[in-house]
């Protein structure tokens, strides 16, 4: 039993750096933009223009690899569960956001992940 809980709380990782990848990989080509963006028009323009970038395809990419996965613990856990271990993208996206696209993580922040670490180890022993 406990090898299988141990094993989708592994997949639910692996969805989490998944996505982290993902939209660190958006994040660092829109940073990377002019985004000044002022109409409905400009916006599309701006979207269309997103898919002349790899980053943006690999990005893609890792969001269908993420939901496979995703569909695979859906098979194995309890939504419930399997959504509260979710919450570890928070910490992955805050962690990629402090790292690699150098971005302030305050204090307060810091002290909301470990309150979801603190959550995400009392949804696991339950």
């Amino acid at each position: 039993m406990h090898t299988a809980i141990f094993l989708t709380v592994l997949l639910i990782m692996c969805t989490d750096i998944f996505d982290t990848a993902g939209q660190t990989f958006l994040k660092m080509t829109i940073n990377s933009l002019r985004t000044d963006v002022h109409s409905v028009k400009e916006a599309f323009a701006f979207v269309l223009s997103l898919l002349r970038y790899p980053r943006v395809w690999l990005s893609f990419a890792l969001s269908i690899v993420s939901l496979c996965i995703w569909l695979v613990v859906l098979t194995r856990a309890d939504l419930n569960f399997a959504y509260a271990i979710d919450s570890m993208r928070y910490i992955f996206i805050s962690l990629a956001s402090l790292v690699l696209l150098k971005e302030n993580v305050s204090r307060l922040r810091w002290l909301g992940i470990v309150t979801i670490i603190s959550g995400i180890i009392l949804v696991t022993l339950s």
